[in-house]
C-alpha cells in the first residue's frame, strides 16, 4: 500500500510503532500527526486510501466475520509488520 502510494519512507514509523493493517484502518490525521507524518499531503493520500479501503470492506460481499486480511490479501506468507510494505528490507 505504501509503495503504490509512493510513501515507503514512512513504513519504519509504522512497523517502530507496531501499527499493524486493522490498526492502520482506524488511524485519523491527529493520529498520523503523532506518528510523525508532517507532510499535509502524505497524511491527505493516507486517508484517503484508509477511507478507501474501509469502503470496500463496509460495503463487500460475503461474511463479516472474515477479517481483513483474507478479502484483502497483502500479506500472504508475510509477516504482519511486513504487509505494511517492502520499504524496511529495501525490496
Amino acid at each position: 500500500m505504501f509503495e503504490a502510494l509512493d510513501l515507503s519512507k514512512y513504513v519504519d514509523q509504522f512497523i517502530d510503532q507496531e501499527v499493524d493493517f486493522n490498526t492502520l484502518l482506524t488511524l485519523t490525521d491527529g493520529d498520523l500527526k503523532e506518528l510523525g507524518i508532517k507532510a499535509f499531503g502524505s497524511r491527505k493520500k493516507l486517508l484517503n486510501a484508509i477511507k478507501e479501503i474501509n469502503a470496500t470492506i463496509s460495503g463487500g460481499a460475503g461474511n463479516p466475520e472474515m477479517d481483513s486480511s483474507k478479502r484483502f490479501p497483502i500479506s500472504q506468507g508475510r509477516s504482519s509488520h511486513d504487509s505494511l510494505g517492502s520499504a524496511r528490507s529495501g525490496k
